[in-house]
């Protein structure tokens, strides 16, 4: 198999790509397109499927028509092919749409003409499928990638007062019990013990607290 990936979308899972490769072992498919359910779909391409739900097309925003920028199940650019109908199919698309380019997206219809088996699969979440090509968007998906690691931590026993107001490193271990108290910022490998309270408005780089120690308010902690 080869998979191919969009390169801007960093919360991609392992999971869902193991689930792409699964799907095309289990139906011996050429191609399992990874798709994503979305209302804002504008911009997007999107997967055009029969009316007994099997996969069609790919139609991108601009060669679209009504009917078709109307679907919200989006092509998130995450496939898995069978390598060598990949490299056949390649040479089969042509530049007959409205931005006169070559599009992989065209591959798996191509396939499709030929008899392959080809299916999209709903496995990504939008926020999988999410690019950055901003700097808001950047911030989005690193708030993203922060909420979710602090969930972590709560969840393993860790006290954090505000999770919106604090900024912690994925690097870092902290201890169960520790409290971590609103504004502080805790940046590369930090090892902070159990029962320890940081501060608010505390800053902490990359080095060990012990347990049982307090980090005051307005403390700096670096290497």
């Amino acid at each position: 198999s080869t998979l191919i990936l969009a390169g801007d979308t960093p919360l991609l899972r392992g999971e869902s790509l193991r689930e792409l490769l699964t799907e095309r072992e289990k139906h011996n498919a050429t191609c399992v397109v990874g798709s994503s359910m979305t209302e804002n779909n504008f911009g997007l391409g999107r997967i055009v499927r029969d009316a007994a739900g099997e996969f069609v097309k790919i139609v991108e925003q601009k060669d679209a028509t009504r009917e078709e920028q109307a679907i919200t199940e989006i092509n998130t650019g995450c496939y898995a092919f069978d390598t060598e109908a990949l490299i056949e199919s390649l040479h089969k698309i042509d530049k007959s749409n409205k931005q006169g380019e070559l599009y992989l997206t065209d591959s798996p219809a191509v396939m499709l003409r030929e008899g392959r088996t080809v299916k999209a699969l709903a496995s990504l979440s939008i926020l999988e499928a999410m690019g950055v090509n901003t700097r808001v968007q950047l911030a989005e998906v690193r708030r993203t990638i922060q909420r979710e690691h602090l969930q972590k931590l709560m969840q393993s026993g860790v006290g954090i007062l505000d999770p919106d107001q604090v900024d912690i490193d994925p690097r870092a271990t902290i201890g169960m019990d520790t409290v971590i108290y609103p504004f502080t910022v805790i940046r590369g490998a930090a090892k902070i013990g159990a029962n320890c309270q940081i501060g608010p408005h505390a800053l902490i780089e990359a080095v060990t607290i012990a347990d049982g120690e307090s980090v005051a308010p307005f403390e700096q902690r670096t290497v």
